[in-house]
């Protein structure tokens, strides 16, 4: 398993129709009411997402409900979250060694400039990427970024609801340092919640971490109302 989860997980699985491989993801959608709608709009989000074209999203190239649980199929690509690549620049610039694959301002400008435009492919089908962060985003081992898990998180959320005791905070897939103060208090959020996010990764990838990182999402809603502090030196 690549990932594994009650709700959400994550198989390789090689087709015997094809020669690569693929990633089977899974959302368990049990313990949801006969009433409840969602496997619909799955289905419709879905379709949706299958339309988006654009070299810096990981596609789907499949989805479909198999009993209580709704799959869809993503390439299987060899590389690195961003949030690997961010930890072993910042490591190395401490340590005073030259990474194996050393940034430079150009080099970051360019996949900060990949991520937004799969954002904005995201946001022209009228769209958010919902949970945007260096966990979802994949640096392929000629170095080119690939976006994924967008158009999910309300979704997940909704079925997270139906485990996660009432009144417990939840982000659903969203990462606390990267996520904007909106999220935190339930309120409706568009795709400049998004813009907040593809900023904390510029901040990540220029200084080493999130302005807003924090040990609790508490703490990450404080800091994100309240002054910048970057967390150490630029590339």
């Amino acid at each position: 398993a690549l990932r594994s989860g009650s709700i959400l997980a994550a198989y390789r699985a090689q087709p015997v129709d094809r020669p690569s491989p693929l990633i089977l993801w899974t959302l368990d959608l049990a313990g949801l009411s006969e009433e409840d709608d969602l496997s619909r709009r799955l289905v419709e989000r879905f379709a949706a997402l299958k339309l988006l074209d654009h070299p810096n999203l990981l596609p789907v190239v499949d989805f479909g409900l198999e009993g209580a649980a709704f799959f869809w199929l993503t390439p299987f690509v060899r590389g690195k979250l961003l949030s690997t690549a961010i930890e072993e620049q910042a490591a190395a610039r401490k340590a005073r060694k030259k990474p194996e694959r050393a940034w430079n301002e150009k080099m970051a400008a360019r996949r900060l400039a990949s991520i937004a435009g799969a954002l904005h492919e995201i946001w022209e089908a009228g769209l958010t990427h919902g949970c945007l962060s260096p966990e979802t985003v994949i640096l392929t081992e000629d170095g080119a970024p690939l976006v994924f898990q967008h158009g999910l998180n309300d979704l997940f959320l909704e079925v997270e609801a139906a485990r996660v005791p009432a009144g417990e905070l939840s982000l659903g897939l969203a990462h606390p340092a990267f996520t904007a103060p909106e999220r935190f208090a339930a309120q409706y959020v568009d795709w400049r919640a998004d813009q907040f996010s593809l900023g904390a990764i510029a901040a990540a990838v220029c200084f080493g971490a999130s302005p807003f990182s924090a040990a609790t999402p508490l703490e990450s809603l404080l800091r994100g109302a309240a002054p910048l502090r970057w967390p150490g030196r630029p590339l």
